[in-house]
């Protein structure tokens, strides 16, 4: 009895340690996802201190948000959390893709004529409102790779990117039988 007594503390101690390690290797990761988005949200707008003011209120957020699991993490649903962490960075990586298509056919094609090709005429063109300019317009193309006038193979490739990502995401596995 003491053998086993035993055994379960060294799996309970080493369970600790694995979990410890997860979540350092998690948070250095996510830290890193971090500085790449402000990279690409500087690279984006015209401001900086934007993007150091949205950086603070991310890191801000971040700690409330690490103190509520760490207090409350018996009563957080970690699965719906990770979840909603998981769609979001699903749709900054969409946002990505779709960036790079549009800066690979700038310096392929360059700036886009009259009679250019359908995929390079903008998809829609909105010039005035939060969606074309300010706080929110910067937010929501730094993280999800909204432009007020994107090309229709920037929207193509945003959803090719973000539909099957999403689907293969989603999905149930398929129970093996044995």
């Amino acid at each position: 009895q003491s053998l086993s007594t035993e055994l379960r503390e060294k799996i309970d101690r080493s369970a600790k340690t694995a979990v410890l390690v997860i979540a350092f290797v998690a948070v250095v990761r996510e830290g890193l996802e971090t500085a790449l988005f402000l990279l690409s949200a500087e690279t984006e707008t015209a401001s900086g201190s934007s993007v150091v003011i949205g950086g603070l209120i991310g890191l801000a957020v971040s700690v409330v948000l690490g103190y509520a699991v760490f207090a409350g993490g018996r009563k957080v649903n970690l699965k719906a959390f990770f979840t909603v962490t998981a769609v979001l960075l699903l749709l900054f990586a969409a946002g990505l893709a779709g960036k790079f298509v549009h800066e690979f056919r700038e310096l392929i094609i360059g700036e886009v004529e009259a009679g250019d090709s359908w995929f390079v005429q903008p998809a829609w063109s909105i010039q005035s409102g939060i969606w074309a300019e300010g706080t929110f317009y910067d937010f929501m193309r730094g993280l999800f790779g909204w432009h007020k006038e994107a090309e229709n193979i920037r929207v193509i490739t945003y959803f090719a990117y973000l539909i099957p990502v999403m689907y293969l995401y989603f999905r149930k596995p398929a129970v093996t039988s044995k």
